[in-house]
Parts: C-alpha cells; sequence; structure tokens
C-alpha cells in the first residue's frame, strides 16, 4: 500500500528536470523524470482534465543527523499538471512534505511554488464524500459545536441513543455537542447513512474526513485534517480513481 501527501502547484511542469535539483548543497534530489498522459476512468463521468500531462519520478531527500552524519529517504513524486495537484509518496512520515516542499521552492520560480495547504471549498467536499462507498470518521462544525458525524449516525441506531451517548467515552465537550444535536434532530426510524438525517450538512465546516472509495475490488483511502490530505491505496488504479473523483468535485472548482 502506497500513501501519498497531497499539495499544489501551478505551472511546475515548466521548471521540473533532474537538473532542476541537481544543485550544490541541496536537501533534495530528483533521480528520474518520466512523463506520460492521463486519461480518465469511464466510471469518472464528466472527468474534466482528460489528456493532462503527468510528471512522475523518484527522489532523494537528505536529512541532517547527529553531527555530520546525514541518511538518505527515497521516495516518488508525481504532478498533474492541468489540476496543479502534487502528490509526494513516501513509504515513512519522514521528511514532512512541507519539508519537501519548502526545498523544492527554493529552486523554482514564485509562480510555481508547491503549496501543502489545500482551502477545500465545503460544499466540494460534500459531493465528493457522497461518492464514497464509506466514512470512517466526519468531524463537523456546526452551529452546536464540532462533533463526530459518523459517530452520531452510529449512536442513533441504537435502542436508546440518549442512553448510548451518555454511556460512550467521550469529553464532557464531545458529549455536550451530540446532545445538543440529537435535541434538535427528528430521529428516523430507518437511515442508511448521515444524508438521511434532518442536518443541512452543506451549513458545517468539514474539520476532518476519513473515508475509503472502491475501484475494481481495491480500496483506497482518503485523510483530510487541519488542511493536509493523505491518500492510502492498494493499488495503483484504486488511487488514480480517487484521484480523478477529487480532481473532478473538488480541484476543478478551486482553479
Amino acid at each position: 500500500m502506497s500513501t501519498s501527501r497531497l499539495g499544489q502547484s501551478e505551472n511546475l511542469e515548466k521548471f521540473w528536470s533532474e537538473q532542476l535539483l541537481d544543485q550544490p548543497n541541496a536537501k533534495i534530489h530528483i533521480n528520474s523524470v518520466s512523463k506520460d498522459t492521463i486519461r480518465s476512468f469511464p466510471e469518472v463521468e464528466e472527468y474534466p482534465y482528460e489528456g493532462q500531462i503527468k510528471l512522475f519520478g523518484s527522489l532523494e531527500y537528505e536529512i541532517p543527523g547527529r553531527g555530520d552524519n546525514s541518511f538518505i529517504r527515497s521516495g516518488n513524486y508525481e504532478y498533474r499538471s492541468a489540476s496543479g495537484l502534487f502528490l509526494l509518496n513516501s513509504q515513512t512520515d519522514r521528511p514532512r512534505p512541507s519539508e519537501v516542499f519548502s526545498e523544492i521552492n527554493q529552486l523554482v520560480s514564485n509562480s510555481a511554488e508547491i503549496e501543502d495547504y489545500l482551502s477545500l471549498n465545503r460544499e466540494d467536499l460534500w459531493r465528493f464524500l457522497e461518492d464514497a462507498n464509506s466514512i470512517e470518521k466526519l468531524v463537523v462544525r456546526g452551529p452546536k459545536g464540532e462533533y463526530d458525524a459518523t459517530l452520531l449516525a452510529e449512536i442513533l441506531q441504537r435502542e436508546n441513543p440518549k442512553k448510548e451517548l451518555a454511556q460512550a467515552e467521550l469529553t464532557h465537550k464531545e458529549k455536550q455537542s451530540l446532545n445538543a444535536v440529537l435535541d434538535q434532530i427528528s430521529i428516523p426510524d430507518e437511515f442508511d447513512n448521515i444524508h438521511d438525517l434532518d442536518i443541512d450538512w452543506y451549513d458545517t465546516v468539514i474539520d476532518q474526513i476519513e473515508a475509503t472509495y472502491c475501484y475494481d475490488g481495491y480500496f483506497s483511502t482518503i485523510i483530510f485534517k487541519r488542511g493536509s490530505i493523505k491518500i492510502d491505496a492498494e493499488t495503483d488504479n484504486s488511487r488514480e480513481y480517487l484521484l480523478q473523483l477529487f480532481e473532478r468535485e473538488v480541484v476543478q472548482t478551486q482553479v
């Protein structure tokens, strides 16, 4: 399973080359640069970036150690020219994406700098989530405070939601917010997902997401937290499927 962390840039393809990061004293080095054309999956209708150029390859990042020692971390990258998504793929949490992006930004034009924070429109995110096969975690902020909407849905399926909430291992603040929501909504006898609840989800701010998407029997999971995005995927195709959905529902409205 690969892990991708997302950033965004514009015009990076105009500057990106093996020579770009082959600079004296640079902490980051591109080992290879390949180019391909992205074709949409039939399952992703009205994909807006058909035929965009994808630059991809491997890179190394030097992490300083004690004294004069240092060690190398290897990874892969992918840049999608039309949507501007930059994916940093690695097996470890070090270096942090912000460190890699900062090092790259010192070597490229200001107009092509990679941002590690994506400002996402709430309505776009909700449309994107409607395509998910499952939502494992969804923390939102609404008029009654912050709460986990997936936990709310789980509690509502119990025989006595109020009693279930009182016994849950949650903070006082979390229980207070969920109780306020329970007092405000009409509880349906049956529901399939949170969209069936009497809540204006588009009036809430999404703080955290963990959602899973399936393509051809393989899964990919997107995790959004504090403005950063991470993708775990079982196969290249399942990751590409998720990315095309994300580009269609979220990215195209940002550019």
